[in-house]
């Protein structure tokens, strides 16, 4: 009895073998087995071997130098690399009559893989009988010998067939196949293996009742700026995401959106009470900024992923690094309160929304469609002077986020001037733009082949923290938004010449009527996304600028199945025109009437 449950709770991780069997098994545990015959598969650059990348916290070259000093870590990248090849040779030694490695040329998606370069060096150096490709043609004269049964020969009905798409002859033979599989049994098997010949991933327009039943089931349609920015994008992902209501998988884990809505939220809790107390962000006192932050911090982390920030000292480590990033940050909008004849005026502003105190963006379509632009502005501040109010728009971002002339022509980023155009709108009509921006929070890491002091470290840091965006091309009102001002701006990307005029050697400045001509042309490639998105347009047909393209990061990809080489499936090569062309269009058409309600 106790012999049998000894036996019966032992698990074997090999089958014991039969006369004639086939063993699947990885590399790394196959490396005792000795067969007549070893297939090798996967052999894949990316996939075997693996890439090897230095990660964490020391370089290969750190790594070395402490294990001379007697501090020995876990191996690097190098190791890694020198492994894979070891696991190769292992796998190339098992067979004592045939060795056979094979690769793939696509992946799931149809996307080109390219063979490890272990297999061109054995090519070269004469140890292969060549390279042998699954081809899904039959030689002309032979068909008897690979038509033999059925369903396995209807494989090679596509690779023949496809001229008869093309209009070109095909020989008999294959359409006499086609028909006997029809009618005897194997007519799905046999329109399923040519049905790809007919496939266009083409998406149909949606008609109008489903539009409005997906988009705006009240009659109205409603969406924030990046909503409007991520259709312009791709119009199939946003079909996805608003449409379908696809998602991804939700996982345990502090993400990219997890940071930027904790330092938001922190932020937002330290001006509203600096507002209350009707205070500025100098008016916090040096020593207590890391209390504030971490008291911040410390009320928004159980918000976060069901308190992921303390569920381990991992997160725990995580969590501290963001209060420093925040402390930071905080220092730095004091200093630059501290030098500037602005104030906050306002924060998390938001319009569109219910109870919302400023009045939204709103036109109507050809089609009688309504539509209602709704956001959220994260900082206001003005300066009063004589008759006007100028205003200043500071979005806070976690990421490197640039606003370009080339992204605003596209529709691709057109939140900060929405935003101002919302403000002005608001305010009345003393109201001049004087800057849009965006402030960074994060620390950005820097490596470096000597040491720094910390006076260096800190010169490093406010020069990548400086706030980006466009300007006023006034200089007084400039040097009212930053007085330390004597050439370069220490907190902005500005330059104050000699004469008291402001450098504009990136396209950044722009005077009242300029600005009119950026905010017209903001509000009317709102309007033109919302048409195309009134007219059922679900083209996939993402934007290519440059050389970046948003399906690289796109969770859609696998839905849409986006392929160049498929007829209809086109990037939209947007804004290949020289800056000053996109500029100078934008502001002779900035004179048009648009359909916004004012």
């Amino acid at each position: 009895m106790y012999k049998r449950q000894g036996l019966g709770s032992l698990k074997f991780s090999l089958i014991p073998p039969t006369l004639d069997h086939v063993t699947l098994t990885a590399v790394e545990r196959g490396y005792t087995m000795q067969a007549k015959v070893v297939f090798l598969c996967g052999v894949n650059d990316g996939i075997f071997p693996q890439h090897s990348q230095e990660e964490g916290l020391f370089s290969d070259k750190e790594r070395h130098r402490l294990a001379d000093l007697g501090i020995v870590l876990g191996p690097g990248s190098r190791f890694r690399s020198f492994q894979e090849r070891f696991l190769f040779y292992l796998g190339a030694t098992r067979a004592s009559e045939r060795f056979v490695v094979s690769y793939v040329v696509a992946d799931d998606d149809g996307s080109a893989l390219e063979k490890a370069s272990w297999i061109h060096q054995l090519c070269d150096k004469g140890y292969t009988a060549g390279i042998i490709r699954k081809d899904t043609k039959v030689p002309p004269g032979q068909e008897a010998e690979y038509l033999l049964a059925l369903p396995a020969a209807l494989d090679y009905l596509p690779g023949h067939l496809r001229p008869a798409a093309e209009g070109q002859a095909v020989d008999s033979v294959w359409w006499a196949l086609y028909d006997w599989a029809w009618q005897h049994g194997w007519r799905h098997q046999a329109v399923r293996a040519v049905q790809g010949l007919f496939h266009t991933n083409l998406p149909v327009t949606l008609p109008e009742a489903l539009v409005r039943r997906l988009f705006a089931p009240d009659g109205t349609l409603r969406g924030s700026v990046t909503k409007f920015e991520q259709y312009r994008s791709c119009p199939f992902a946003y079909y996805s995401r608003y449409g379908l209501g696809l998602e991804e998988r939700p996982r345990y884990q502090f993400a990219a959106p997890d940071l930027g809505m904790l330092v938001h939220g922190a932020l937002r809790i330290i001006g509203e009470k600096l507002l209350r107390e009707q205070k500025q962000w100098h008016d916090i006192p040096d020593s207590e900024v890391p209390a504030i932050c971490r008291q911040a911090t410390d009320e928004l982390a159980p918000q976060v992923q069901h308190d992921i920030l303390m569920s381990n000292a991992y997160f725990a480590q995580i969590k501290e690094r963001l209060i420093q990033t925040l402390t930071r940050t905080v220092r730095r909008l004091s200093a630059f309160s501290a030098v500037s004849d602005f104030h906050m005026e306002g924060l998390e502003k938001s319009f569109g929304r219910p109870g919302s105190p400023w009045e939204a963006l709103r036109f109507t379509l050809k089609n009688g469609l309504h539509v209602v632009v709704t956001g959220q502005i994260d900082r206001i501040d003005t300066l009063r002077q004589g008759d006007h109010k100028y205003v200043v728009i500071i979005d806070y971002k976690s990421g490197r986020k640039q606003l370009d002339i080339s992204q605003i022509f596209t529709g691709l980023e057109l939140q900060l001037l929405t935003y101002m155009f919302v403000a002005l709108l608001n305010i009345g009509g003393d109201a001049i733009p004087a800057a849009v921006l965006y402030c960074y929070v994060r620390n950005d890491r820097v490596s470096l082949e000597y040491r720094v002091s910390d006076e260096d470290k800190k010169k490093l840091y406010e020069s990548k923290g400086k706030l980006t965006g466009f300007y006023l091309d006034d200089g007084q009102v400039m040097q009212q938004l930053d007085t330390s001002m004597q050439g370069f701006s220490d907190f902005l990307n500005l330059r104050l010449k000699k004469d008291g005029t402001l450098s504009d050697a990136s396209h950044t400045l722009y005077n009242e009527a300029g600005w009119s001509h950026l905010l017209d042309w903001a509000a009317r490639q709102i309007e033109d996304i919302a048409g195309h998105i009134g007219d059922g347009d679900i083209s996939i047909h993402p934007v290519l600028l440059g050389q970046k393209a948003p399906c690289s990061y796109c969770p859609y990809r696998p839905v849409c199945r986006f392929d160049v080489a498929m007829a209809g499936n086109t990037y939209d090569a947007a804004g290949r025109e020289d800056k000053d062309d996109m500029i100078r269009k934008m502001f002779d058409e900035g004179d048009d009437e648009h359909g916004l309600d004012k």
